[in-house]
């Protein structure tokens, strides 16, 4: 099977994004620094009661109080503003490639490898038994190498047919067993 596509703008940050969801490095950022926050807020909030029970009210009371609220309001806010900055980062680093949106890329699908190759480059062939896990989602379909290293094989820019799809999801199912298929409604 044949795909030739060129990568979007949007298709690039939304799959980042859910390269960012499947990914146990960014989930274990998350809880780092989520417990980091909350460490942080505990010794507040115990420096505050010991100010309460001395019935010191000071600026110095009133503002950790503020502090206390804001680093709790942060807290659920913490993962979208942790993506967004990743993301960010991301899409800074992709604008250091000025042709990365607008190479014209191929993909040569068949049950032993993948062959992706982008005009004027090297090509890159992958075999299937390296990659660890395939998720599908409605709109996107990416393999991982590891924990952050993925690649696109389908996504909404690359306009495939259901018959191109389906002849996809055929050999994904053929040659990958189900626990390395992950689907995301």
């Amino acid at each position: 099977m044949k795909i030739t596509y060129t990568l979007s703008e949007k298709d690039y940050l939304d799959s980042q994004e859910l390269i960012l969801d499947q990914s146990k490095t960014f989930k274990r950022k998350v809880r780092t620094t989520r417990n980091l926050v909350l460490g942080i807020l505990f010794i507040l909030v115990a420096f505050l009661l010991k100010l309460f029970a001395q019935q010191h009210w000071n600026i110095l009371t009133i503002s950790g109080i503020l502090l206390a609220v804001i680093l709790f309001i942060f807290l659920f806010f913490l993962k979208n503003y942790l993506k967004q900055q990743a993301i960010k980062k991301k899409f800074k680093q992709a604008q250091s490639q000025p042709d990365l949106f607008t190479l014209e890329r191929t993909l040569l699908l068949s049950p032993a490898k993948i062959k992706i190759s982008i005009k004027g480059r090297n090509t890159k062939t992958i075999q299937w038994s390296i990659i660890q896990k395939v998720v599908l989602q409605t709109d996107f379909i990416l393999y991982f190498l590891n924990d952050t290293q993925a690649g696109i094989l389908a996504s909404p820019g690359m306009k495939l047919t259901d018959e191109e799809h389906q002849n996809l999801l055929s050999i994904i199912t053929e040659v990958l067993p189900k626990e390395r298929i992950i689907q995301i409604k």
